[in-house]
């Protein structure tokens, strides 16, 4: 089985189990994986990974934040393109969601929003959903 077939396996296992104990299920998978990667060594190994990556890119001239399909993750997301325009002054920032997500962002100032997750199965991106992100990449050449 493939990476990418065992992340999917996991997530819909996540999601049913979720399903079938909505108030049990969340708080254990928040403690295990807070409690994997909360650890400073972990959190280390990430953060050299992703600093180096930032710096690669000296001064962005165009930055694409990507949610999930929930709401909930637009909702946490708008926090990070608050950050991101008061970082980057000159960039361009855009977020793409659900229509949801969007319509709760399209207020923010200098924020591009696409809606572009209609959600496919159990809350996951179809396979339009990912071709319209795809074209959404081409297109714009984000940073």
């Amino acid at each position: 089985m493939t990476n990418t077939g065992l992340s999917d396996l996991s997530i819909r296992l996540l999601d049913r189990l979720t399903d079938a104990a909505p108030s049990v299920v969340p708080k254990i998978f928040q403690r295990a994986l807070l409690g994997i990667l909360g650890r400073k060594p972990v959190y280390q190994w990430f953060l050299r990974r992703y600093r180096k990556q930032w710096k690669a890119i000296r001064n962005p001239s165009k930055i694409l934040l990507i949610v999930d399909v929930n709401i909930g993750d637009a909702v946490l997301g708008a926090q990070c393109l608050t950050l991101l325009r008061e970082i980057h002054l000159d960039a361009e920032v855009h977020f793409a969601c659900n229509k949801v997500g969007g319509e709760l962002l399209l207020g923010m100032p200098g924020i591009t929003v696409h809606n572009i997750f209609r959600g496919g199965e159990r809350g996951m991106p179809s396979e339009e959903d990912l071709a319209l992100l795809h074209a959404l990449l081409v297109r714009e050449q984000f940073s």
